[in-house]
């Protein structure tokens, strides 16, 4: 019968093993992709929101800079941001202040606690609030001494004598006999004059002004914005922002430019591909309550298909969640009573079933930290390494700006890898030291209380009786 029931004990202990490493796994992934903060760190670890300022925006800017006139439309040529390392200093100064690391570290920390509860299961959908009204406000609202960070940087730069001067090259000016345009003059100076200069002063503070309107309408300070400019004072700067406008002069002229959210929508409504369909939907990222994204809008960004292609996040919610809820309580549940059962099933005495129990945690144990120890470093983590080495030189070959953090990244998901499995295998060594302490444990309680049981050498023999002579002697005295 013994011999029966000892055989059961390796079924059980293949189960047993694929238990324990279920349950070390999910542990680990409940303490680290289910967190919150570990992501945090993850980010912070390779500097995430510091690589955007000194990075990013500056590998972006040096790119546009450098592929500006291909990307300038018919209508806007002869116009191009200035290339020169202080107007370069400008134009990224303006870049950080509207995006300071805080608002990146304040938008990042909200998408991944929406994120790891929505995997978590704690929510039905994402309900990731994101609010851009932190940026507006501060590039295009907040007004210091010299105006807002847009109007600062756009002085700084002399934006609008840069498009003035474009914009006029194209402008015919009638002939007058005997005289040349000089070569550092424009045609627009021919045409005002002495007041070619408040012209453009005039239209620079036009300028400032729809863009302070339009922005208050997308931060949600006013529910609609109109746009008008009149060209009624200054005439000569219509063929100027007709080109501009790719409108018919005579019409801006009379009717004067005008903008406002229903122009702008029924353009949205009338093209084919628009970059957004409804203005007022769109406008309320901008605003302080901010716009919910759910996970179907992430899954559209992320090119997640459905139908098998690109990431699902809802098959990986219905992997991970449960680890966060019962995987892990329910898994040492399960091993503790698998063990049980094999030390009831291969000893008779209690101390035997104990040391039987204890034994067949502590076997699958040492295999599992065996297994993610010495064999994860030798054999898988080395594939990975390559594998990863592989990505990096595919990001260095693409050659974007995001390129430094991709790679640093990279190699934060080496370290993690290898930290993830090094912690699975010293748990297994903790659950198999503490597996083998309680057997031995219970191997010297046997054998303690067997030898308090046996009898002791100084107790164990009778009294020698008395001789006869030692017992009549005094009675013949009497």
């Amino acid at each position: 019968m013994i011999v029966v029931r000892r055989a059961l004990v390796v079924p059980l202990l293949v189960v047993l093993t694929l238990v324990l490493t279920v349950t070390l796994v999910a542990q680990r992934v409940n303490s680290t992709l289910l967190s919150p903060g570990f992501h945090e760190e993850q980010l912070t670890a390779i500097g995430a929101f510091d690589a955007v300022h000194e990075e990013i925006l500056p590998t972006a800017l040096d790119n546009f800079l450098d592929e500006q006139e291909e990307r300038i439309p018919e209508n806007l040529e002869g116009i191009a941001l200035p290339t020169d390392a202080a107007s370069r200093d400008v134009m990224l100064e303006f870049a950080r202040t509207a995006l300071p690391p805080e608002e990146l570290e304040a938008q990042a920390a909200t998408l991944i606690e929406s994120l790891v509860s929505y995997l978590r299961g704690e929510r039905e959908d994402l309900d990731w609030n994101v609010s851009l009204h932190g940026v507006v406000d501060t590039a295009f609202l907040e007004s210091g001494a010299s105006g807002t960070a847009f109007e600062e940087a756009w002085t700084d730069l002399d934006l609008t004598e840069t498009a003035v001067v474009g914009l006029s090259r194209g402008i015919e000016v009638p002939e007058v006999t005997g005289f040349e345009t000089p070569a550092d003059e424009d045609a627009l100076g021919l045409v005002l004059g002495a007041e070619r200069d408040e012209a453009v002063q005039w239209l620079e503070a036009e300028l400032f002004t729809a863009v302070r309107e339009l922005s208050s309408y997308f931060a949600g300070e006013s529910e609609r914005f109109s746009v008008r400019i009149e060209f009624d004072r200054y005439p000569e700067l219509v063929p100027v922002m007709a080109t501009a406008l790719n409108t018919d002069p005579q019409t801006l002229l009379r009717d004067g430019f005008r903008l406002n959210s229903v122009d702008i929508q029924r353009e949205l409504d009338a093209s084919d591909d628009p970059p957004v369909e409804n203005l007022e939907e769109a406008r309320t990222i901008f605003t302080p309550a901010g716009r919910a994204f759910g996970i179907d809008d992430l899954q559209r960004g992320d090119g997640a298909d459905p139908e098998g292609g690109g990431l699902d996040l809802d098959r990986v919610r219905a992997v991970l969640g449960p680890a966060s809820t019962w995987v892990v309580p329910a898994g040492a549940t399960i091993a503790l009573w698998l063990a049980a059962s094999v030390g009831f099933l291969g000893g008779r005495a209690w101390w035997s079933r104990a040391t039987w129990a204890a034994t067949a945690l502590a076997a699958p144990a040492a295999l599992i930290a065996i297994v993610a120890g010495p064999v994860a470093g030798s054999l898988v983590l080395p594939r990975l390494s390559d594998a990863l080495a592989e990505s990096k030189a595919d990001l260095v070959a693409d050659d974007s700006p995001w390129t430094p953090l991709g790679v640093r990244a990279l190699d934060q998901i080496e370290l993690v890898a290898g930290a993830q499995a090094g912690s699975v295998a010293t748990t297994a060594l903790l659950v198999a030291v503490v597996a083998v302490a309680l057997g031995a444990a219970a191997v010297g309680r046997h054998v303690y209380a067997t030898r308090r049981a046996e009898p002791s050498p100084e107790t164990s023999e009778p009294a020698p009786l008395p001789l006869s002579d030692e017992v009549e002697e005094p009675a013949r005295a009497a």
